[in-house]
């Protein structure tokens, strides 16, 4: 899927299919966006962690 602008975001799944992870690149495949969650031992959600900003 390509987004109005060019951006591709792509999504990463855990085994209940909850979105753990998501990137969005940029027409030239530059990482623009992105947060990665982690989850508890009851498989909630713990934490996330937003990595543009470091970009």
């Amino acid at each position: 899927m390509t987004e109005v602008d060019g951006a591709t975001p792509t999504w990463s799944y855990d085994d209940l299919y909850q979105v753990t992870r998501e990137v969005k690149r940029n027409g030239a495949g530059a990482v623009i966006h992105g947060n990665s969650d982690a989850d508890d031992l009851a498989q909630n959600k713990d934490s996330m962690t937003n990595f543009s900003e470091r970009l």
